[in-house]
């Protein structure tokens, strides 16, 4: 197990190699949704609207329209676009009507309000096709079920093997003082109490 120190050091890796293309990224934010900044926290808006480079909105459309199709066809809000099964397939076949329950319950859940995953798959489809990538987190509330949520890429680091392929990801992000202790709850470190 890797202690803390290890963890920035790959961390901080992971940061270099992203650097090179936040410039890139920030500069497609701008122009297409500007919701989608703040790769570089040097950038300074000073007041002024952070659409100010938008110059016409065919790209802001494109994407929202891009992103509707692929929602529209990847994960139609009426339909189980996705079944359950085994990876052995005479268990699937045996206990098809127990995985198409547990299949109904997962879609339930999306469905529901309490889940965010309208929302946040749109947001996942919108960076992906802005930046090329995009993070979709899924989490359990205790108690209340799963729940989804669009991770920005600009909270995402991602960590390549030695063949170039991204196989670890880190987050950074901030959470404030209330924020961590619903999170952390009795593992918060007295100093953030």
């Amino acid at each position: 197990m890797k202690n803390a120190k290890d963890v920035v050091t790959l961390f901080r890796e992971a940061e270099q190699y992203r650097r090179n293309k936040e410039s890139l990224w920030q500069e497609i934010a701008e122009r297409v949704d500007p919701r989608l900044c703040d790769f570089n926290i040097s950038t300074d808006y000073n007041g002024s609207r952070k659409s100010q480079k938008i110059f016409d909105s065919t790209a802001t459309i494109a994407l929202q329209r891009y992103a509707a199709g692929l929602e529209s066809y990847l994960s139609p809000a009426t339909q189980n676009w996705q079944r359950i099964v085994c990876s052995d397939p005479d268990l699937t076949a045996r206990y098809g009507a127990y995985f198409d329950s547990i299949t109904d319950i997962l879609f339930r859940v999306r469905r529901s309000g309490r889940s965010g995953f309208r929302s946040a798959i749109n947001d996942v489809y919108k960076s992906g096709g802005a930046f090329g990538t995009s993070v979709l987190y899924v989490g359990e509330d205790p108690g209340r079920g799963i729940f989804y949520r669009h991770i920005p890429l600009r909270q995402m680091y991602g960590a390549v093997n030695n063949m170039g392929i991204i196989d670890t990801f880190y987050r950074k992000f901030s959470l404030n003082k209330r924020h961590a202790e619903q999170e952390f709850g009795e593992f918060l470190p007295e100093k953030i109490k």
